[in-house]
């Protein structure tokens, strides 16, 4: 019978290497362990944690989130009374200015295309009303006007306003005297827009 040297034995080697191999993985992981925790890496107590945690608020946020809306004026300012009589109905209310409608357009009146527009032969000057003059306004209303067969105006309305040059605008459009506008060899009655300007220079 053949014995077997105890060397040479491969189970009873591999299990010694496999308890060698798990001591030297188990100190490998001790002295990692303690190499980390010298480090400074220490769990800190809860309240060392919340000191970490706390910080201040700089004083420009602080600022920002302090600012409030300004108060109310202190002086009081009159104001017309909030109490309304119930007896006052709006047909009471009595209106300072009465608005005219401007006339409605002569609806007998047949406006036709030409081929020699009309020309203006008396051009009158607007006149600049004074308190547009001392507010320093300014600038062109173009007034459309109806011309008849003989040249003269019996319509005028504002295509685009100025406001506080209107009224005068239209007080000079309505003195313009024109060549009639012709169609062939006769004179037809026609609608054309007019710049009127207005300037402080």
């Amino acid at each position: 019978m053949i014995r077997k040297h105890p060397e040479a034995d491969a189970q009873r080697y591999s299990e010694i290497a496999i308890q060698k191999s798990a001591l030297l993985a188990l100190l490998v992981t001790i002295l990692l362990f303690l190499v980390i925790k010298g480090d400074g890496l220490d769990v800190q107590p809860a309240d060392e944690i919340d000191k970490m945690v706390t910080f201040d608020i700089p004083p420009e946020i602080q600022q920002q989130q302090q600012v409030k809306a300004p108060p109310r004026p202190s002086i009081p300012i009159e104001t017309e009374s909030d109490e309304v009589p119930e007896d006052v109905t709006i047909a009471d209310t009595v209106i300072d200015t009465v608005w005219t409608p401007p006339p409605e357009p002569d609806a007998n009146v047949e406006f036709f295309a030409y081929d020699e527009a009309p020309v203006p032969l008396v051009k009158p000057q607007p006149v600049y009303p004074s308190l547009a003059r001392k507010a320093g306004i300014e600038g062109m209303v173009i007034v459309q006007v109806a011309i008849d067969v003989k040249g003269n105006v019996f319509q005028a309305k504002i295509l685009k306003s100025v406001p506080g040059l209107d009224e005068a605008a239209l007080a000079a459009a309505r003195k313009y005297v024109f060549k009639p506008a012709m169609q062939r060899d006769r004179p037809v009655p026609v609608k054309i827009g007019i710049p009127i300007t207005f300037s402080l220079r």
